[in-house]
């Protein structure tokens, strides 16, 4: 069976197979070339205004005591009129020591009872929403932190600014709290970077769309009062609304001066928690609102560039990455039988071509990781505030950080429970910028 000409024909095929698939990842994602170099030479600003609008800020805080401190100090220090917005912290005990800081503070705190297998952030927003409903109190826009992040003083000012140019829903930059800690807090940092700098600025002013990752958003109270409150319960409910805006038109906006600040995990342990639960959240909520962006495709609704975006997704990225991956064992594997059935006796030695064309690949798509994030840190170096030694170690493992994803997505087709898991959380401000908002 293992036959010089048996090598012959796995090795040209399967090459011939990587190279379509390739071709037809690039020409998928022809788009996200679009948005990278669009990125690569512009900002997103947002003009200025003079237009007030009011919002309330919700931070859920579920046992966060030990970190929700720097948060509520810097919403303090924001330089926007503190008469257009208020805080509500949601908690889920009187007695948490959150309660006593918040109140210190002169904000508002909600108390959650209804908490059987309504555990998720998503509804913890939803029960403070229909709270202000109930109490009376309108609001132009809602704004949503967690209890970790720290907030530029110029954050909701900047937002503001963003609504009045008529978006709908408007994400801020998200930069990173612990950014030097150790390289798993530095490719954390990366990724976002790359989801803000290279891909939402491309999005935000082709299409108008942004990707929500967790917090530093705001979305009109239209959108809330339309569909009853916070209907987005998933375990990433940030890519659920996301795919919301997608499938329902929703003009969105980004705007990176309106900065905020996000502890990342620091343990690979934390960073395969985040992970399996992004994939497992991702794959809930993607069937939902698919059938609505194909609806809009075939009756002329909204923006066709947009729904195509929606429907691409990630699959050009998972095309390249998996299938360089892909053929990379392949090729190893068989290059090693190659090797055992005494391939330097034949005329061609298949199990040098083999392992060659193996290795090749995989060093190919770290040198295209590796490349991307180089670009992002040389584009952000002021924004990102990395070390030197930080920035390098971080560019040279992020494709072992990225390739973490495929574990997790194994595992979270094992994973029972599908409630929320929480993320350790240390209050760790390191990073410059960070700390000067901190100590205002």
């Amino acid at each position: 069976m293992f036959t010089p000409e048996f090598f012959e024909f796995v090795i040209r095929w399967t090459t011939i197979a990587l190279a379509i698939v390739l071709f037809i990842g690039i020409v998928l994602g022809l788009h996200e070339i679009i948005y990278v170099f669009w990125a690569l030479t512009h900002r997103c600003h947002a003009p200025e205004t003079d237009k007030k609008y009011k919002y309330a800020v919700l931070v859920p805080a579920r046992n966060e005591s030990s970190v929700i401190g720097n948060s509520l100090n810097s919403l303090k220090a924001q330089t926007y009129d503190p008469n257009y917005f208020d805080v509500y912290v949601i908690v889920e005990d009187e007695n948490d020591p959150t309660v006593k800081m918040t109140t210190d503070l002169g904000y508002n705190y909600v108390v959650r009872t209804n908490l059987e297998n309504r555990r998720r952030k998503g509804y913890a927003l939803d029960d403070a929403y229909q709270h202000i409903v109930q109490s009376g109190k309108r609001y132009d826009a809602y704004i949503i932190f967690d209890a970790d992040n720290v907030i530029d003083p110029h954050f909701i000012e900047e937002i503001n600014k963003l609504k009045a140019t008529g978006v709908q829903v408007g994400s801020g930059f998200r930069k990173s709290t612990n950014v030097n800690s150790n390289w798993i807090s530095g490719t954390s940092t990366l990724l976002f970077a790359i989801i803000y700098c290279l891909d939402g600025k491309g999005k935000s002013k082709f299409i108008k769309k942004v990707n929500i990752c967790g917090t530093g958003h705001f979305l009109d109270s239209s959108i809330l009062e339309k569909e009853g409150g916070f209907i987005w319960h998933s375990l990433t409910e940030d890519v659920e609304f996301t795919k919301y805006c997608y499938a329902n038109n929703i003009i969105c906006g980004f705007n990176e001066d309106a900065i905020f600040y996000d502890e990342q995990p620091e343990t690979i342990k934390m960073m395969r928690v985040q992970h399996v639960r992004w994939i497992a959240g991702f794959a809930s909520v993607s069937r939902t609102y698919t059938k609505k962006v194909w609806y809009n495709i075939f009756h002329n609704k909204g923006r066709k560039f947009a729904n195509y975006s929606y429907l691409i997704d990630i699959i050009p990225l998972i095309l390249i990455v998996v299938g360089l991956i892909g053929y990379g064992i392949i090729m190893i594997v068989f290059g090693g039988l190659a090797f055992a059935n005494k391939c330097w006796e034949w005329e061609w030695n298949w199990g040098e071509v083999a392992l060659g064309l193996g290795i090749t690949s995989l060093i190919v798509l770290h040198f295209i990781m590796f490349f991307v994030c180089l670009i992002t840190c040389i584009r952000e170096h002021k924004n990102l505030q990395m070390k030197p030694w930080i920035t390098f170690i971080s560019c040279f493992l992020f494709t072992y950080y990225f390739v973490d994803f495929i574990p997790a997505f194994f595992k979270s087709l094992r994973k029972k429970n599908r409630e929320w898991t929480v993320i350790e959380h240390k209050g760790k401000v390191t990073t410059k910028g960070a700390k000067n908002v901190k100590g205002k």
